[in-house]
C-alpha cells in the first residue's frame, strides 16, 4: 500500500512538472494566455486519471501515457488556433468527456456481471447491440448530412456529431457478449461474419470509408487474437482481402458504365451516380499516392485532397527535427492533419514522442488483457486499445503520404467533440480494465488490499 501511494504521488509530480512544461513552451511562442486558460482543467482531468488508476492499483504507465498524449494534444490545438485560443466548446469538453466516459465505463462494468452463458441472456444482449448498431447505421442513411461526398455527420442546433465513432465501441460490444455467450465457434464466427458485411455494407452507401478500414482491421486482428482455432482467423483475413479486391473491381466496372452512359447522353439513375461517386473518391486518393502528376491535373487542385496531401509534406519538411515558429498552415490540421500540425510546430523528434506513447498504450493493455479470463472484459479492453491504435496508425500513414487518407482523426491530437469523448472512454475502460480488484458479495468494485471473503470462480476461456 506504502509502495502504491508513493508511485502515485511521483507519476502526480511528473505530470506536473509535463504540464509547467508544456506552457513554458507556449510561452515560447508568445500563447502563455492561451496555454494557461487550459492549465487548470488539464491538470484536473490528468490528475484525477492518475489517482484512480493508483487507488484501485492499475497500470500506473498506462495512465501516464494517456496523460501525457491528452496534455500534448490540448497544446497542438493549442499552437494551431493560435492568439485565438481553443473554442469554448472545446474548454467544456475537456471537463465533460471524462464524465461521459466514467457514464460508459459504468455501464461496461454493469454488463460484465451478466452470465452471458445463459442462452437468454446472451441472445437478448446480442439483439441489443446490433440494432444499436444498425440504428446509428440507418439514421446517418436517413438524417446524415453530406460533407465530401460522405453522410458522416448530424447537426442540430449548431453541433455537429459523428455517430460513425459510436460504431467501433458497439462492434466490439457485440464480440464481446458474442465471445462470452456462444460456445459454438463455427456458429459465432458466422454471426461475426454476418453482422460485419451488414455493417460494411451500409458503411459503403454514406461513403464512410476510414471506419469501413478500422472495421474490417477489427474483425481480423480480434479473430486472430481469440480464435482457438487458426481456419477462423485465416477466413477471416482471406475473405476480408478477397472482398475488398472484388468489390473495388465492382466500383471500377460501374464507373466505366457511367461514363459509357454519360458519352451517350442517357440518364444517371441514383444508386449508379452514389457508387460512381464512391469509386471516384476512393480512386483519387489511392491515384494522389502512387500518381504525384495527379496532384496538379486539375485546374482547381486547390480545394481537393491533393493540395493537402502536397501542403502536409511541405510542413512535415519545414517542420524539421525541432519545429518552426512558421505561421503557415496545414488545410484542416485541426482535425485530419493535427499530427503534421504537430510535426510543423513542435517537430519530428516531439511527433516521435507521441508514436511511443500511443504504442505503450497499446502493448501494456494488450498484454494484461490476453490474460484476463473474463472473456467480455478481455475483449472489451483488447477492442478498445485497437479502437486507439488503429486510427493512430491510418492518419499518420495518410498524413506523412505512406497511404492514401482516409478521413479518420487522430485520437487525443484531432479537435472533434465526438472522437474526445470516445477516446476518453476508451482511456478509462482501459484503465479500469488494467485495475486490480475484485467484485465483492454484493457485486460491488472493491480494491484489492480488502479481499472478498469468497473468490469468484475463474471462467476458463481458450484462446
Amino acid at each position: 500500500m506504502k509502495k502504491a501511494i508513493q508511485d502515485t504521488g511521483l507519476f502526480l509530480v511528473l505530470n506536473a512538472v509535463f504540464v509547467v512544461l508544456l506552457v513554458l513552451f507556449a510561452m515560447n511562442r508568445n500563447l502563455t494566455n492561451e496555454m494557461l486558460a487550459i492549465f487548470f482543467p488539464m491538470l484536473i482531468v490528468t490528475s484525477g486519471a492518475l489517482l484512480y488508476t493508483g487507488y484501485y492499483d492499475g497500470d500506473m504507465l498506462t495512465a501516464m501515457s494517456a496523460a501525457l498524449l491528452l496534455e500534448i494534444g490540448q497544446m497542438t490545438q493549442v499552437l494551431i488556433f493560435g492568439e485565438g485560443g481553443l473554442p469554448l466548446k472545446s474548454k467544456v469538453l475537456l471537463l465533460a468527456a471524462p464524465l461521459v466516459g466514467a457514464i460508459g465505463v459504468w455501464l461496461i462494468s454493469w454488463l460484465e456481471t451478466k452470465d452471458f452463458s445463459n442462452a437468454a441472456v446472451g441472445q437478448t444482449y446480442l439483439l441489443i447491440s446490433t440494432g444499436m448498431l444498425a440504428f446509428v447505421l440507418l439514421v446517418l442513411l436517413v438524417f446524415g448530412k453530406e460533407k465530401n461526398g460522405t453522410k458522416a455527420w448530424i447537426e442540430a442546433g449548431g453541433f455537429s456529431i459523428q455517430p460513425t465513432e459510436f460504431l467501433k465501441p458497439l462492434y466490439v460490444l457485440f464480440h464481446a457478449v458474442l465471445w462470452s455467450s456462444c460456445r459454438n465457434r463455427q456458429k459465432s464466427f458466422l454471426l461475426s461474419a454476418g453482422l460485419t458485411v451488414m455493417v460494411a455494407m451500409l458503411l459503403l452507401l454514406i461513403n464512410e470509408l476510414g471506419t469501413l478500414l478500422v472495421i474490417l482491421l477489427l474483425w481480423i486482428i480480434l479473430h486472430f487474437i481469440f480464435s482457438d482455432k487458426p481456419v477462423y482467423s485465416v477466413t477471416a483475413l482471406l475473405g476480408t482481402v478477397t472482398a475488398v479486391l472484388s468489390g473495388y473491381g465492382i466500383l471500377s466496372f460501374i464507373h466505366s458504365r457511367v461514363v459509357r452512359l454519360s458519352e451517350m447522353g442517357e440518364e444517371i439513375n441514383g444508386a449508379l451516380f452514389r457508387l460512381n461517386t464512391i469509386y471516384r473518391k476512393l480512386h483519387d486518393r489511392i491515384m494522389i499516392v502512387f500518381d504525384e502528376e495527379q496532384l496538379f491535373s486539375n485546374a482547381d487542385y486547390r480545394n481537393g485532397d491533393g493540395y493537402q496531401f502536397y501542403k502536409a509534406r511541405e510542413m512535415i519538411l519545414k517542420g524539421g527535427l525541432f519545429g518552426s515558429m512558421s505561421s503557415t498552415h496545414v488545410p484542416v490540421e485541426d482535425s485530419d492533419y493535427a499530427f503534421v500540425g504537430l510535426i510543423l510546430r513542435c517537430g519530428v523528434v516531439f511527433a516521435i514522442v507521441v508514436l511511443v506513447l500511443f504504442f505503450v498504450i497499446f502493448y501494456r493493455t494488450v498484454m494484461k488483457s490476453v490474460h484476463i479470463d473474463n472473456p467480455f472484459k478481455s475483449v472489451m479492453m483488447t477492442g478498445a486499445s485497437l479502437s486507439l491504435i488503429l486510427p493512430t496508425f491510418i492518419n499518420v500513414m495518410g498524413t506523412t503520404n505512406f497511404s492514401f487518407m482516409t478521413g479518420i482523426c487522430i485520437p487525443f491530437l484531432s479537435n472533434g467533440g465526438t472522437s474526445m469523448l470516445l477516446t476518453t472512454f476508451y482511456i478509462m475502460l482501459l484503465l479500469w480494465g488494467t485495475c486490480d480488484r475484485r467484485p465483492d458479495l454484493n457485486g460491488r468494485f472493491v480494491r484489492n488490499h480488502a479481499k472478498p471473503k469468497i473468490q469468484p470462480e475463474d471462467v476458463p476461456f481458450t484462446r
